[in-house]
């Protein structure tokens, strides 16, 4: 499946992302965490490379895979685990 760019950054905590800056591909990893604005996320640490955080103003972009969720007509930018269903 292609990569899609998100602009909603906190939709992706816990999803795999590519994060890019000018079309060009600067590291992929898990995001740990993101800001409710989506101005920073943070990617996780993974072996060697440490925790990192990326802005969207000197222009950082993440893509990721557009997975399905339980309906047809639901999608969501997220990796293999989804977020727990709100109760109620």
């Amino acid at each position: 499946m292609p990569l899609m760019r998100s602009a909603d950054w906190p939709s992706l905590i816990g999803a795999s992302v590519e994060i890019r800056k000018n079309t060009r591909t600067v590291r992929v990893g898990v995001v740990d965490e993101a800001m409710t604005d989506s101005s920073v996320l943070w990617l996780g640490s993974d072996g060697a490379q440490p925790r990192a955080s990326y802005e969207t103003a000197p222009g950082y972009e993440a893509w990721t895979e557009l997975k399905e969720l339980d309906r047809v007509d639901r999608y969501r930018f997220t990796a293999d685990r989804l977020s727990r269903p709100l109760d109620g």
